[in-house]
This record gives structure tokens, C-alpha cells and sequence, in this order.
């Protein structure tokens, strides 16, 4: 399973429209194991190329701050889950994955 996140600073950024970079984590399916991280210049000039480059790279969930819903239902339309309500104080992007993968998100 692929997890992204929106990163700035080395912190989740509330806003994936504007973060500096998207993370994207390969997990193991049943462990809290990261079994790689790429990290990829963020994309934002059309809103709907995102959600369909995450689908095509195996991306089934998108962790995030906050989202309109239009982004939502694209990110919806190309099989992509997406957790909102995150915050950066909430720990580094790893910990926040981690803590998805354990159900201890509070999105």
C-alpha cells in the first residue's frame, strides 16, 4: 500500500496545493513497517493531474491538513482515500503514517 502526504519544512503542510514537496510512503501491508519513501516536487497547475499521477503510481491514501471538496471527490474518482484534519503539530511524516497504519490518526 502507497501513502502520500503534502510536506513543507519536513512537516506535514496543511494545504497539499502548496506544499513544497508530496511524500510518498510504500508500507508493508499488516506491520507499520516504511518500506521506502520518494519524495516528489509537488504538481499543482492543474488540480486534477495529482490525484490521477497518485492512482497511477499505486497510491491509495492521501493524508492531509485540509481539502476542498472538488479535490476530494478527484482524488475520490481515481480510487484514492483521502484523511483530512491532520495537523503538522500531530508529528513528522513518518510518525503520522505510522499512526494511520495503527488506527491512531485523529482526522
Amino acid at each position: 500500500m502507497k501513502i502520500a502526504l503534502p510536506v513543507s519544512g519536513g512537516r506535514l503542510c496543511p494545504d497539499i496545493t502548496r506544499c513544497e514537496r508530496l511524500y510518498i510512503y510504500d508500507v508493508s501491508q499488516g506491520s507499520l513497517e516504511v518500506l521506502r519513501v520518494s519524495a516528489y516536487n509537488h504538481l499543482s497547475a492543474d488540480p486534477g493531474l495529482l490525484p490521477e499521477l497518485l492512482s497511477q503510481n499505486g497510491v491509495g491514501v492521501v493524508i492531509a491538513g485540509e481539502m476542498d471538496l472538488t479535490a476530494r471527490e478527484l482524488f475520490s474518482q481515481n480510487g484514492i482515500k483521502v484523511e483530512v484534519g491532520v495537523t503538522p503539530s500531530d508529528g513528522r511524516p513518518e510518525d503520522i503514517v505510522r499512526d494511520y497504519l495503527s488506527y491512531y490518526l485523529k482526522a
